[in-house]
């Protein structure tokens, strides 16, 4: 009897378990700084989390989106491993500025139990996280266009809307477009989890052949 629930398939595995792993950490530090962090150093250490989540969930889904497109037989041109994995570069980078805040104070200004205040280096962080939220949305919008077989397609638009529904959620947050203590993208990861769910029980996500049904009987 086969499995039912299996590893997604190479190249996918394991880039779509980390990214669900590092929105995990997001969501832990996220929660515990919004509603159990009371002083500066619990604080600290749930603030150090959430960005760390948040700085290593981009480039490993710029990645997944690389194997994603290798998995359905539709593998982007440029295969550059400055460009597929530098993203990781720029993360260690942001990061370490946040750990070294204490002594520049240009990251952000810590708020227990409100917003933080945020400086020159956030914005630039911001700035370029959704650049490259806006990036790997082109990149599947262009795999969509790319694939003329209906279940591919219906995979990336799965993979799309899971990509935008967090981006959208984060910054109405951080815009302050909602005013509100708590980062809507975490509600938004748990609507990308059931867009998961819908997708590998009912368009058989991540288990594609590259060649769709349709076409093997026809031929």
């Amino acid at each position: 009897m086969p499995r039912l629930l299996a590893p997604p398939p190479e190249p996918l595995w394991p880039s779509i378990f980390l990214v669900y792993f590092f929105a995990a950490i997001w969501t832990i530090g996220e929660i515990y700084t919004s509603f159990h962090a009371q002083r500066e150093i619990p604080y600290l250490i749930g603030l150090y989390a959430t960005y760390f989540g948040l700085f290593m969930v981009i480039p490993t889904w710029w990645i997944f989106s690389y194997a994603f497109a290798e998995h359905v037989g539709l593998p982007f041109r440029n295969q550059n491993k400055w460009i597929r994995y530098g993203p990781y570069g720029i993360a260690a980078i942001f990061w370490i500025l946040l750990i070294t805040n204490p002594i520049h104070e240009q990251f952000l200004v810590p708020k227990i139990g409100g917003r933080n205040e945020y400086k020159i280096i956030w914005y630039v962080g911001a700035s370029y996280s959704y650049i490259m939220l806006l990036a790997i949305s082109m990149r599947l919008i262009l795999l969509r266009i790319r694939a003329h077989r209906s279940a591919v397609s219906g995979q990336v638009n799965i993979l799309l809307a899971a990509t935008l529904v967090p981006g959208i959620s984060n910054f109405l947050f951080t815009s302050g477009f909602i005013n509100v203590n708590f980062d809507l993208t975490i509600s938004a990861f748990t609507i990308s989890g059931v867009l998961f769910s819908i997708g590998i029980y009912r368009d058989r996500l991540f288990a594609m052949s590259p060649v769709a049904l349709q076409h093997v009987i026809r031929n």
